[in-house]
């Protein structure tokens, strides 16, 4: 779901981009116009003046092309840019879940590059920009960062439940401040009361005030979120509850044994191989290749 949405926003934001004009560009003087001014400074009747004047408009007609251009909107390009670092994140995290040979924890890292690049692409997109619409895009950019922070903890230690919170917790600050910063610089509605003034000094403590409430509600729904959990589980039946008992024995053997997996493919006299495999007695490290080990 989390890569067909991407997707569909990226494609959005490059049929956006692109926009189509048609420019009218003037050649210059032509024969004609100049035969017109000799004529007309010798004089003569006004049925000639006014054909001389419609003589003129033809060829200024004829002088006039239509250009057909194209323009790309630069600020689409950094959004792009961002959805196709997770389009390809989500891409990944697919493969690792139907089991296709990648390096351990590859989805992992393409999740901390995929926030890095949208962090680098923010940090870099305040210029010209008021005080206020500087100060949302920066702390935009502290929620992502937290993000990166959080994936990379989750990544060291997947099976501690303060990473993967954190880790929530700042995916989600950053779509409600998306929402926040959206109603603050394009307001849904011509109401005076619903514009601000992107100048002013003073809004800067509501704004930051407001990035603290949005983080301390977001904790207090994860909290209600574990306590609701928590009270479901307790208060489930006995089959239920051995059911979820066995759910979660499940997801960590599996996680288990993703963690001690070590692909080893078949030699030619069919025993296994480890291609690289590295030993370490006490400070010296040795690379042996092509380590052959029996099945049995």
């Amino acid at each position: 779901m989390k890569a067909i949405l991407a997707f569909i926003a990226l494609v959005i934001e490059a049929y956006t981009a692109v926009s189509f004009q048609v420019i009218e560009v003037k050649q210059g003087a032509t024969g004609g116009m100049e035969s017109h001014g000799d004529e007309h400074s010798h004089g003569g009747e006004m049925s000639e003046s006014h054909s001389h004047v419609h003589e003129r408009s033809a060829a200024e007609v004829a002088d006039t092309i239509l250009l057909h251009t194209w323009r790309f909107e630069k600020g689409n390009a950094q959004h792009i840019t961002m959805y196709s670092s997770f389009v390809l994140g989500s891409i990944v995290e697919i493969m690792v879940y139907h089991g296709v040979d990648l390096p351990h924890k590859l989805d992992y890292g393409l999740g901390i590059l995929s926030f890095a690049i949208e962090a680098f692409l923010f940090a870099f997109h305040l210029h010209a920009k008021a005080p206020v619409e500087v100060l949302l895009h920066v702390l935009l950019v502290y929620a992502i960062v937290g993000c990166v922070l959080f994936c990379a903890l989750e990544a060291y230690d997947d099976t501690q439940i303060l990473f993967t919170y954190g880790r929530i917790l700042f995916t989600l600050l950053q779509g409600t401040w998306f929402y926040q910063a959206g109603f603050m610089l394009y307001p849904p509605t011509d109401n005076p009361k619903w514009h601000y003034d992107l100048n002013d000094h003073g809004l800067i403590m509501v704004v930051t005030v407001c990035f603290c409430w949005h983080v301390l509600l977001i904790v207090i729904g994860l909290l209600l979120q574990f306590w609701l959990v928590k009270r479901i589980y307790n208060g489930a039946s006995d089959c239920l509850r051995a059911r979820l008992d066995e759910l979660i024995y499940i997801d960590r053997v599996n996680q288990q044994v993703r963690e001690r997996a070590i692909m080893r493919p078949k030699a030619p006299n069919g025993n296994s191989m480890n291609m690289f495999a590295l030993n370490s007695d006490d400070e010296d490290v040795h690379l042996v290749v092509g380590n052959q080990q029996n099945d049995e």
